[in-house]
């Protein structure tokens, strides 16, 4: 449960194993904060923060003299609940965000290495099933139990077999890694597994994609494969590759371009 319910509390956090948790004059024990994972070097708000200011889902908490603090307001806000925290430090080159502290009011997790940032994350007890992401249910003691398709603290990750190495699409050209998104896959009249995905040229990352992503088809004679490129099937720009089989065996693809 949220730490701010304990704040009419008379008693203080006594600090046991990294956790903080609060007794009640009962005896019984009673709420424990959440724990926090943090990211040096990590931000949530890349290019979305506004300077000392709100967005939708991106909350100014203030500016503090450490990551610490940031954290403390982030786990006390008193309106909606923070997921996660991004404070920026002073290194004295007057950056722009410096000693500010964001909070996210969403649960992405999908953090960009920057300078100066550090990111913690932080894991609340579960309210309802709706914190378990609609694929598990709320326990009463606030833990979410996962479906058995799903794990993670919120049921937010699939539940997946352990990977081989080798396995899927792995593109290199020139001895150089390729970068590539998704992977629709079907199995043709030739006993091969066909896959369509979204490739980026010039050995550049994902986040180029809107410069630089193809459509190549990758076949390999297992589902798992390794896959290996057979096609560019549409060159800069396409994107995001969706193929079904029509009703009379032809395939459809559906794609961004």
């Amino acid at each position: 449960l949220e730490s701010r319910l304990m704040a009419p509390m008379s008693q203080s956090p006594i600090s046991v194993g990294g956790m903080a948790t609060l007794f009640l004059a009962t005896g019984v024990a009673a709420l424990r904060l959440p724990t926090v994972k943090t990211y040096p070097g990590y931000s949530q708000v890349t290019n979305v923060a506004v300077p000392n200011g709100n967005t939708s889902t991106i909350k100014y908490l203030g500016s503090f003299d450490d990551a610490d603090s940031c954290e403390k307001a982030c786990i006390n806000m008193n309106d909606e609940r923070c997921w996660s925290y991004t404070y920026y430090h002073d290194d004295g080159s007057n950056f722009t965000f410096a000693a500010q502290c964001f909070g996210l009011t969403a649960p992405r997790f999908s953090p960009t290495p920057e300078n100066n940032s550090f990111t913690g994350v932080v894991a609340w007890n579960c309210r309802d099933d709706s914190d378990c992401s609609f694929n598990g249910v709320c326990s009463s003691d606030g833990v979410c139990e996962c479906n058995a398709a799903w794990s993670g603290n919120r049921c937010e990750m699939l539940n997946l077999l352990p990977d081989e190495r080798n396995s899927g699409y792995r593109g290199v050209d020139d001895g150089k890694n390729t970068s590539s998104w998704g992977g629709a896959v079907l199995k043709g009249e030739d006993g091969l597994y066909h896959m369509w995905a979204a490739e980026m040229t010039e050995h550049c990352g994902i986040g180029a994609w809107a410069q630089n992503s193809r459509i190549i088809r990758a076949t390999s004679k297992t589902p798992g494969g390794a896959y290996e490129r057979d096609q560019v099937v549409f060159d800069v720009f396409s994107h995001e590759p969706e193929v079904v089989q029509g009703p009379n065996g032809e395939y459809v693809m559906s794609y961004t371009a």
